[in-house]
């Protein structure tokens, strides 16, 4: 059972008193888009919203399993999510206008960092980024935080994961080599 902190149950209060555009009508009403089974925005989130249960304000709140930051951001500019985990390379990239207008999202809390990492064997002759040139390389959905994460950091190193690697790009955790 994963426990929530006082800190995180009051972090998220200010979404519940101050709904935005697009929320239900029916303050006491919560929707809260989180992730993918085995993802830890999932976790997150189910750990939330029992939090939250637990304070008996008496909210109406439902955790909406989803396939994360990719599907959170169209269902909270939809108002069909009143709160919706998405990952900080993503969120940058909407409020900044990235490949499209400036998105009018807010923040109401920072959950943790995201730490991008490059993986192989113990027994594998791969001992940096560079050996992986012109090598499968699995970068998660397309679009996903990761993904964008892992272009930033190419970006910063020359490389293009669209050129230097042959991309692998997921639908679903579980489907990984």
């Amino acid at each position: 059972m994963v426990s929530v902190s006082r800190r995180t149950v009051l972090a998220a209060m200010p979404a519940i008193a101050l709904p935005g555009r697009g929320v239900a009508a029916d303050p006491a009403k919560l929707r809260i888009g989180t992730g993918a089974e085995g993802a830890a925005f999932l976790l997150y989130g189910t750990a939330l919203v029992d939090g939250l249960k637990s304070t008996g304000f008496g909210l109406d709140i439902a955790n909406k399993p989803t396939r994360g930051t990719l599907e959170n951001v169209p269902l909270l500019e939809k108002g069909e999510l009143d709160i919706g985990f998405v990952s900080g390379e993503v969120t940058h990239e909407l409020l900044a206008g990235v490949g499209r207008p400036p998105s009018r999202m807010k923040i109401i809390s920072v959950m943790y960092p995201t730490a991008g990492m490059f993986a192989v064997r113990a027994d594998s002759s791969f001992r940096s980024i560079a050996d992986l040139r012109d090598r499968p390389v699995v970068w998660n959905s397309r679009g996903s935080g990761l993904a964008v994460q892992g272009r930033y950091i190419m970006d910063g190193l020359g490389l293009d994961p669209e050129k230097d690697f042959e991309p692998i790009y997921t639908e679903r955790l579980s489907e990984g080599p």
